[in-house]
């Protein structure tokens, strides 16, 4: 029997970039806790959502995961500031 609703959970990575080295040549690649990889993310929703149409679903919602995340300043001036970055995406989807 199919199930007349179905989820699926995207996470992915974080972005990254190239940056150069300070003391030495060449470059080295940084993860940014900041963003996610929305490329890669927007490739995925695609990919599962055509998988899901091909398998008799038609999708419903998608749903961002959110997190939160925080820093602080330091000095004489401390201050604290956040922000929330998505994570992710719930696709739910019903039978056609």
């Amino acid at each position: 029997m199919k199930k007349v609703y179905v989820t699926h959970c995207i996470r992915v990575g974080n972005e990254t970039r190239e940056e150069e080295k300070i003391l030495f040549k060449g470059t080295k690649t940084k993860e940014i806790s900041e963003y996610i990889a929305l490329k890669d993310l927007g490739e995925e929703i695609e990919k599962t959502c055509n998988e899901m149409h091909e398998e008799g679903y038609k999708v419903i919602s998608i749903t961002p995961i959110i997190r939160g995340d925080w820093g602080a300043g330091g000095g004489e001036h401390s201050f604290g500031y956040g922000f929330s970055v998505t994570d992710g995406v719930v696709i739910t989807a019903t039978l056609l």
